[in-house]
């Protein structure tokens, strides 16, 4: 469910192959933020935990970003199937 709506998002065909991996990635952030700050303390830090979510959405925005403005890297990846 995550792939295919980031993939209407890119506006992707089915057989691209960002929309995945991007879902991937994500998963993964999350899953690593939340092993980080449960690793870091007993108790909840709301403030780092904040700190932390933030850095994960910039990651996860940046790439985004470049994949939607078509950035040449990916714009390359895409054309040279």
């Amino acid at each position: 469910m995550l792939a295919a709506s980031i993939a209407v998002d890119l506006g992707a065909d089915p057989e691209d192959v960002r929309p995945p991996l991007i879902a991937a990635s994500m998963i993964a952030a999350f899953e690593t933020a939340r092993d980080r700050l449960e690793a870091e303390a007993d108790e909840p830090d709301h403030e780092r935990a904040m700190e932390v979510i933030d850095q994960v959405l910039e990651f996860l925005q940046g790439g985004l970003l470049a994949l939607q403005r078509g950035s040449p890297s990916a714009a390359e990846a895409h054309t040279s199937r």
